[in-house]
């Protein structure tokens, strides 16, 4: 099947949705010339909700080819890896490749930067995880992100009493955030334990 990629972006949307109702096990994607390459984007994300996550992750890598400067092209492959990470280091180390690539070219990105610094956690590499941390903090000091994320980072190394400090500061910025509540719970439920 060959879809012709037109600059709209719900007839592509459209295409690609019937192909994999019908089950269609290949497809190509032709680009026509007066198409828009920022209308080839949404395949990705289309083919990764229908669970075609390599589809999915071989026209990024095209489309990264083709601009490895497309900040968004990095977002939208570091958002397909993170659907499946699990346990697996290569998959971790892709997904930290992508977002490290984000924040060369978009270094105040506070989404690519807060989830960076989690995989960094995930993977054992705590004083990066620190240190990233810091700099969403210098970068964004009126975000809660930055602050959650060194309180993370400092509960993992057990230091409860400096991670209760981020967290309140997190709080104190946006009350009323139920994540920044919840984390705060389990704050506490870890810190309890700890002292066990």
């Amino acid at each position: 099947i060959i879809i012709a990629v037109k600059t709209w972006q719900k007839n592509l949307e459209e295409s690609i949705g019937k192909c994999l109702e019908l089950d269609y096990p290949e497809f190509e994607i032709i680009v026509l010339p007066d198409a828009d390459i920022g209308a080839v984007l949404p395949l990705a994300k289309i083919l990764s909700a229908k669970d075609y996550k390599n589809q999915a992750i071989n026209e990024y890598k095209i489309l990264i080819s083709q601009n490895g400067n497309n900040v968004n092209y990095h977002i939208g492959l570091a958002d397909i890896y993170k659907l499946d990470v699990g346990a697996d280091m290569l998959k971790h180390e892709n997904l930290i490749n992508e977002y490290e690539r984000i924040l060369e070219l978009q270094p105040a990105n506070l989404g690519a930067s807060n989830s960076l610094v989690r995989a960094y956690m995930r993977i054992g590499l705590k004083d990066k995880a620190k240190n990233l941390s810091r700099e969403i903090i210098k970068r964004h000091p009126f975000s809660p992100t930055g602050y959650l994320a060194y309180g993370d980072s400092l509960k993992e190394i057990n230091d409860f009493e400096n991670a209760a400090k981020f967290y309140k500061k997190a709080l104190f910025l946006a009350p009323r955030e139920i994540s920044i509540i919840i984390r705060i719970a389990d704050y506490y439920i870890a810190a309890n334990r700890y002292k066990e």
